[in-house]
């Protein structure tokens, strides 16, 4: 087993020597929370989420919101004995309802935002006029303009910055979440910005045009699930929502 000290100086470690760490950690401890695996290996929390994906598909382990547990612990074994016996009568139950020559029309999901095209293809330019209404920075470029590299930012502040970034817009935040929110894009495209100083100038209106067409496109609001974070193939935060309803609420005040 590694030392705690040992685990806390693995920056440099390939994805071997941290799946090493990760599976010793869950030996000890029965379950691992992102937040304190990205501590424990130095990385950031999107690499730590990439790390127990790549796990979860080894079959080494389980995801749960916000950690991983042993794939073998006891409360997953009875959650997928249990999920098994329900999804095996659903199964059952909708099988009987088919006939022969029935056609069966299987939909992607269901967000007024987000309506159907064709067969399993959906139309996703919510999410690009939620971004053209303040995802972006008006730059002078009279050639007077400061260089971003003479822009003193933290690491943390960088590191957190670029997490956001990776959103791809892939709408996987709305399709899992039972309200079709999409606060954990318009999370993370407010976070980009609001955590680097470029971003500061248009902070309020950017903030507020987001959330507003957000309302307008039709989207839900968050009730703190987390199944976007989950199934977000990027590892988008939850903490990128409560930032842009902190930077919502100090828009408001202004």
């Amino acid at each position: 087993m590694q030392s705690k000290k040992a685990m806390g100086s693995l920056m440099s470690k390939t994805f071997a020597q941290r799946k090493a760490v990760i599976l010793d950690l869950l030996m000890e401890e029965s379950s691992v929370s992102v937040s304190e695996l990205a501590k424990r290996l130095n990385v950031t929390v999107v690499t730590a989420r990439a790390d127990l994906a790549a796990l979860e598909e080894e079959g080494l382990l389980v995801r749960t919101h916000g950690g991983a547990v042993p794939s073998q612990h006891p409360k997953v074994m009875k959650r997928m004995q249990a999920e098994k016996g329900v999804k095996g009568a659903i199964a059952k139950a909708a099988a009987a309802m088919i006939k022969d020559g029935d056609t069966i029309y299987i939909e992607p999901w269901r967000a007024k935002a987000f309506p159907v095209i064709k067969d399993l293809i959906v139309d996703r330019t919510a999410f690009d006029r939620i971004q053209q209404a303040g995802g972006f920075i008006s730059v002078n470029t009279s050639g007077n303009t400061q260089d971003a590299n003479n822009i003193l930012i933290s690491k943390h502040a960088a590191d957190s910055a670029m997490d956001a970034a990776t959103c791809i817009g892939c709408g996987a935040c709305v399709a899992t979440c039972k309200n079709s929110s999409a606060m954990l894009f318009v999370g993370a495209k407010v976070s980009q910005y609001a955590l680097l100083p470029q971003g500061q100038i248009e902070a309020a209106d950017r903030v507020r045009n987001m959330v507003a067409q957000m309302d307008l496109e039709g989207f839900g609001n968050c009730t703190n699930t987390g199944a976007c974070e989950v199934e977000c193939p990027k590892g988008i935060s939850l903490e990128t929502i409560a930032r842009m309803n902190r930077e919502l609420m100090k828009a408001n005040v202004k």
